[in-house]
């Protein structure tokens, strides 16, 4: 009998005797402490961590009433057993271990949320570094096995909205989900143009529950978020089901209810809360990325670090777990799309990053743990529903353009340095050589399939590839064009290779035109991801040099090429704020170029003693000065789209001086260094 002077929280305050559990393992009762059977089934969470084998004990009052003769009316009214979670204790005292503390749910104020006065239990993982939280287990439990750091912690599946909150929810239509079609519509666009190269979803469980139309049991906050990603993909026909004029106002009102749960605190698994962040990262509005890409993916790299998804996690944890997300397959495909996703912004932006993989040993995902070869637990209606592309063909895709991401980030954390820093000869070569691997593959898989959605992540991959190739090559082409200063005077081979450096960007600058042409031609841009305009600006810079050059014919194919590769971005901007961006950023770059080549035209023909004098462009007979001309057609795209008192409009000659993308300052200094040139050596 409990001793009801020990008393017991709950939600109500009120004093409690306790009760043992209906249900404990041997293991669990010897060591006093309390076991998750009635929750997780076999094995308990301790048993699973500490790798032993889970034997669950019969209190000896149930072995009684075994031997006695069942009554019918007591066979009628038996039924499963069912566990209060306040009752779910041990009444002993006793010191539990480490392991039991992270393990088993404590006596918390937390413990009953539910008007009923029981609660949903489950297990939350928590990293502790084995070298300062982990090693109180490891002193109290020296036997214990899978020594990583992770742990199980209490989660308690409750709301923590107040009725006030929830009520404000309800007025802002974060409850109203599109029609069941419209949503699996959106689902499927999700399915072919998201989720292969960002895999962040447990495509079982999630598209299991969506064909049973039970949305309900589906996180809320995930599914905004989700929705919010394939808006970047919806055709006319999805726009009119859902009521939106465009994708970008469809982002807009996705991005706001998902930002509202995220507000409210509403998800609280931490796994599923990692995936909405993620997604998230696909609304990019203005230029101060407060609520950004950087900012959401920050967001979830600290999630996965939290919980230990940057390391390699022990082999029992996955057993008897007690939440779905707790997958390791899972794990691996969110740590590794946070990384990839860190690595490109990171490129883009000019900023450091905020991973460093020589302190993160998880595996990259294998055939196994990737999601296409995981999809056996889908019927093959609802692979076909979902999924049009060849999923093993995507997987490795997505594996190669881990591999491309992980050499990128090697580069950048060289070029990011301060002072700066630029890679050795020998590293240039060698990572060129790892470079160079995965091109024989991507021509070998386009020339094998004619599957558009294979043929446009190919495309993508690609594109990532030679912008990788680009940055390796850039600080060594700005250095043979002048625009950059070598250590010392190089030597006569060392100057052929910096030459050889500038060829090669060249070359990759001119496939990644070879893309997008043959994109444009399949009309694919209309479905191309937003990270492709970082992955462009690269490209975008070498063709800006080359339309810089004072040898004319030099200068006439630069622009030639950066006029294709900007037809490119005007039809990415039709979704992308960032392909907005680089639109506006680049066309005044290149007006600014070609105004001071005009001006450095008009000096040179210029003679003494010449009286002719220009008539004012506001003086009577006098023609109107046209705007600079740009080859596609500046005024005539942003006529009554955009109003000169936008921010962003003000901003681009600014972010020009402040260089906000990395050498592009640089185009100004060669302009000059063009200039004294020329006065120096009169034709």
């Amino acid at each position: 009998m409990a001793d009801p002077q020990r008393p017991s929280r709950s939600t109500t305050g009120r004093l409690q005797p306790r009760k043992r559990a209906a249900v404990a393992c041997y293991a669990c009762h010897a060591r006093k402490v309390r076991c998750s059977i009635p929750q997780t089934g076999l094995p308990c969470n301790n048993c699973a961590l500490d790798n032993v084998d889970c034997r669950p004990r019969q209190r000896r009052r149930a072995a009684n009433l075994r031997q006695q003769p069942p009554a019918s009316s007591r066979q009628a009214s038996i039924g499963p057993i069912e566990v209060d979670a306040a009752a779910a204790e041990d009444d002993s005292e006793s010191y539990a271990p480490f392991v039991a503390h992270f393990s088993h749910h404590g006596n918390t104020d937390n413990d009953l949320n539910s008007p009923s006065g029981t609660s949903t239990i489950t297990c939350s993982p928590l990293y502790g570094d084995p070298q300062s939280i982990g090693l109180v287990a490891d002193i109290c439990q020296p036997e214990r096995q899978g020594k990583t750091g992770h742990f199980l912690v209490t989660s308690m599946a409750s709301s923590n909205l107040d009725p006030d909150a929830s009520q404000f929810l309800k007025s802002r239509g974060v409850f109203d989900l599109p029609p069941p079609e419209v949503c699996k519509q959106l689902v499927r666009i999700y399915c072919d143009y998201v989720h292969p190269f960002f895999p962040v979803l447990d495509t079982i469980s999630f598209l299991n529950t969506l064909e049973k139309n039970e949305l309900e049991k589906l996180s809320l906050h995930l599914l905004w978020s989700v929705f919010l990603a394939a808006a970047n993909f919806a055709d006319t026909k999805v726009l009119q089901a859902t009521g939106f004029t465009s994708r970008k106002t469809m982002k807009k009102s996705m991005f706001s209810k998902a930002k509202l749960l995220y507000d409210a605190d509403y998800e609280r698994d931490k796994v599923i809360l990692i995936q909405a962040v993620l997604l998230m990262g696909f609304w990019y509005a203005d230029t101060e990325d407060r609520i950004g890409p950087w900012h959401w993916n920050g967001v979830a790299i600290g999630l996965c670090t939290s919980i230990g998804l940057h390391r390699q996690t022990n082999a029992s944890l996955n057993r008897g777990h007690a939440s779905p997300s707790m997958n390791k397959g899972l794990w691996q495909q969110l740590w590794w799309a946070c990384f990839f996703r860190e690595t490109w912004l990171s490129a883009g932006m000019g900023r450091p990053m905020r991973v460093d993989l020589a302190y993160c040993n998880t595996p990259k995902p294998d055939d196994e743990g990737c999601d296409g070869a995981s999809r056996a637990g889908l019927t093959n209606s609802t692979n076909q529903t979902y999924f049009s592309g060849d999923n093993k063909t995507l997987g490795i895709l997505w594996r190669d353009l881990i591999d491309i991401t992980v050499i990128q980030s090697e580069v950048l954390s060289v070029q990011h340095r301060v002072p700066t820093t630029r890679h050795s000869r020998p590293d240039v070569e060698r990572i060129e050589r790892r470079y160079r691997a995965f091109q024989q593959r991507f021509r070998e898989i386009k020339e094998a399939s004619a599957d558009q959605i294979l043929l446009l992540h190919v495309y993508h991959a690609e594109l990532f590839l030679d912008s990788g190739l680009l940055t390796l090559y850039r600080p060594f082409m700005l250095v043979d064009l002048g625009l950059a200063p070598w250590p010392s005077s190089p030597a006569r081979d060392t100057q052929e290779w910096l030459a050889c450096a500038t060829q090669k960007s060249r070359m990759a600058a001119l496939h990644t035109n070879n893309i997008l042409g043959n994109m444009m031609g399949s009309d694919m841009m209309v479905v191309s991801q937003a990270l492709i305009c970082i992955a462009l600006v690269p490209t975008l810079q070498t063709h800006l040099l080359h339309a810089s050059s004072s040898d004319v014919f030099a200068r006439q194919l630069g622009c030639h090429h950066l006029a294709l590769c900007m037809m490119a971005v005007e039809e990415l901007r039709k979704t992308y704020f960032g392909a907005e961006i680089l639109f506006r950023l680049f066309t005044r770059a290149l007006e600014i170029v070609q105004a001071r080549q005009s001006g450095l035209a008009s000096t040179s023909m210029a003679r003494p003693g010449t009286d002719r004098e220009e008539p004012h462009p506001g003086a009577e007979g006098a023609e109107p000065s046209p705007r600079n001309s740009t080859p596609w057609n500046l005024g005539d795209n942003l006529e009554g789209l955009y109003t000169s008192t936008e921010p962003e409009d003000a901003d681009i000659d600014f972010i020009l001086s402040q260089c906000m993308f990395p050498d592009f300052v640089a185009v100004s200094n060669w302009d000059g260094l063009m200039n004294s040139s020329e006065t120096n050596n009169p034709e």
